[in-house]
């Protein structure tokens, strides 16, 4: 469990596992261990994955989001890149969204992005048609 969570945290804030390795000055294969369960990370590790990274250490223990945690990693350059394909869907469908749904649109192709770490047009087309019909 706890390997699995250190795996979604890494790759949440857009992580390899090298770049986990080179902050802990361990080897790859050191973090591979970690999250596949076959070697335990210590106290000391977890502190340097928050302090440097912004790891989510309540998530990485109990399962559960630290909201305050999570906000040092938001990925402004994404939610300007879907806030911009929302625009540009928007212009060529030929309606306007009202700012809260535009601002729920933007939230749900995030909350996917964060999950899926991809977004495609299709998604996006279908997101507004959502928004559309709400």
């Amino acid at each position: 469990m706890f390997g699995e969570r250190l795996s979604k945290e890494r790759k949440r804030l857009g992580l390899t596992q090298a770049d986990v390795a080179n902050v802990l000055n361990i080897g790859r294969s050191a973090v591979a261990m970690y999250e596949t369960g076959k070697a335990n990370m210590d106290n000391k590790a977890l502190a340097i994955l928050a302090d440097t990274l912004h790891f989510d250490v309540k998530f990485l223990i109990t399962g559960q989001t630290d909201v305050t945690t999570n906000a040092k990693a938001i990925d402004w350059e994404m939610l300007m890149m879907i806030s911009r394909a929302i625009r540009a869907g928007c212009l060529s469908k030929g309606i306007e969204l009202p700012p809260e749904r535009e601002e729920w649109v933007v939230k749900m192709l995030y909350e996917h992005f964060i999950d899926a770490n991809e977004i495609s047009p299709s998604l996006i087309n279908n997101t507004l048609t959502l928004a559309m019909a709400a």
